[in-house]
């Protein structure tokens, strides 16, 4: 079993680290065997060692089956309207989640980490 701290994948985060040599010895005095990465929007940094990145954590949303089932009925009682749900999931409709996570299994793909998936093991459990 792998142990993993999450970290979005965006230059801000590795601010506070002094290169990736400082963000390896802070994932090991943490006891974790990498990092499991999150997309945050942008490309991922060029020069983000493979090896460090043993994990990605999928697009997640904590209520989206009535999206996915098109329910209308329960997204404009749980929304207001269709467009405020459409703003909080990024489209109109089912086929804006199925894309998006086809369009985040090509990142991960990319990265290609021995754990994908909606989520992994956090390195503090």
């Amino acid at each position: 079993m792998y142990q993993t701290m999450s970290l979005p994948l965006y230059s801000g985060s590795f601010e506070e680290y002094h290169g990736w040599g400082d963000l390896r010895a802070e994932l090991a005095a943490l006891g974790c065997d990498g990092m499991e990465g999150i997309w945050s929007g942008e490309e991922f940094p060029e020069d983000l060692p493979a090896d460090l990145v043993i994990g990605y954590h999928l697009t997640f949303y904590p209520d989206w089956l009535d999206f996915y089932r098109d329910d209308r009925r329960a997204l404009k009682r749980k929304f207001g309207s269709l467009d405020a749900a459409a703003r909080f999931y990024g489209g109109p409709g089912p086929e804006t989640l199925l894309e998006q996570y086809r369009a985040d299994l090509r990142r991960a793909a990319g990265l290609n980490p021995p754990l994908c998936g909606l989520s992994c093991i956090g390195c503090l459990n």
